[in-house]
């Protein structure tokens, strides 16, 4: 250290630190590491209010630089290992909120063809079906006999927005015999619809 600059008072400046005064501290002391770059007592407390004052990469930096001055301290080889598993954490986590951000954004960008599906879905649930009256009627004997047994859900509500109320009730009935683990939920709304019907 040169005679331009006096030597900080470590103590001093480490019950400064103890007491919050962290800026203070890295103030005090970023002139005289800069000047006497080998002082490792300097360069400790100098990462450590550097650390109190939120700046972790600037403190694992003079970390790293005592521990190349004096890698057998257990003290600096200790709060380095801790400093920098605290900042890689961090990181890793930032990486994974980055990336989060991105699939997400991502998701959107693939989901906006299915807006449309869900616009047609809406249109759909709300349409009437109109028989053509130039379609002659289907012989009963050509149909498939089991036609009748394939019912879904949506065939409900559909029939239900129709207000094809008894149509509705059947198909959820009939759903309540498939589907025994639902019967009951089947059972109330074949009831629900009938009742809208009366």
């Amino acid at each position: 250290m040169t005679d331009s600059m006096a030597r900080p008072d470590l103590r001093e400046l480490t019950r400064r630190l103890e007491e919050g005064q962290a800026a203070e501290v890295v103030a005090a002391l970023t002139g005289p590491v800069a000047e006497e770059p080998g002082h490792v007592a300097c360069i400790v407390v100098l990462a450590r209010a550097l650390e109190a004052s939120d700046r972790p990469l600037e403190a694992l930096a003079r970390w790293r630089a005592a521990y190349a001055l004096c890698p057998d301290s257990p003290v600096i080889r200790d709060d380095l290992r801790r400093l920098a598993a605290s900042v890689a954490c961090v990181a890793a986590a930032e990486t994974r909120t980055s990336r989060a951000l991105e699939a997400a954004d991502q998701s959107l960008r693939e989901d906006e063809p299915y807006h449309e599906l869900d616009e047609l879905i809406k249109e759909l649930e709300t349409a009437r079906i109109v028989p053509d009256p130039k379609l002659e009627p289907i012989d009963a004997g050509r149909l498939v006999p089991d036609v009748e047994d394939v019912v879904s859900e949506t065939l409900a509500k559909i029939y239900a927005n129709q207000k094809f109320y008894e149509e509705a009730a059947r198909v959820y009935e009939k759903l309540a015999v498939q589907q025994k683990d639902r019967k009951d939920e089947f059972i109330q709304k074949a009831s629900d619809i009938r009742q809208r019907a009366s």
